[in-house]
């Protein structure tokens, strides 16, 4: 008589459950986006500068653009999900989308190419990083889906070079 009682109630349980996860998957798919970004975040404009490989990247994200070590690319807005017909893109292969993702209990900002939606682009957020006693903003920059940072980028070139090799525990 136990072991039915049991039985019932674990029917009971998983049903109560399966309910929650879809609920909650239902929830997280109504809060994505509709469309992407029409500029970059504010926090992000500016030109910003890395040393590696004993040479500097400059970076400069304005509200329209990014130009990262000569590649400029503008963002365009776009309706999610994204349809398009080849035409479109051979049409303009350089243009970059950006949506707002949040992971790592942070906010950041991910581009892409607009042609290449399934593919993953760079991810960018703007930190403060207490270095040498002082606090300091930071462009972190993470790409591929290795959800790890790439590396950063400091305001001036004498901070990236003094700094190159920092490390973020992410």
């Amino acid at each position: 008589m136990k072991a039915k009682w049991l039985v019932i109630l674990a029917i009971i349980f998983s049903v109560v459950v399966g309910l929650e996860v879809a609920t909650s998957m239902e929830h997280a798919r109504a809060a994505k986006p509709q469309q992407t970004l029409r500029t970059f975040p504010q926090a992000l404009r500016g030109t910003w500068y890395r040393y590696e490989y004993h040479r500097y990247r400059r970076i400069q994200i304005s509200a329209r653009s990014l130009n990262d070590d000569g590649f400029k690319a503008g963002i365009h807005a776009k309706k999610l999900p994204l349809k398009m017909s080849a035409a479109q893109r051979r049409a303009h292969p350089t243009w970059l989308i950006a949506y707002p993702v949040r992971y790592q209990h942070g906010r950041w900002t991910r581009v892409t190419g607009w042609n290449t939606w399934d593919g993953h682009g760079g991810d960018f957020r703007k930190i403060q990083q207490r270095i040498g006693g002082k606090w300091l903003p930071l462009l972190e920059i993470q790409s591929g889906a290795q959800l790890k940072t790439d590396g950063v980028a400091f305001r001036s070139k004498r901070l990236a070079k003094r700094y190159a090799n920092l490390k973020i525990n992410n």
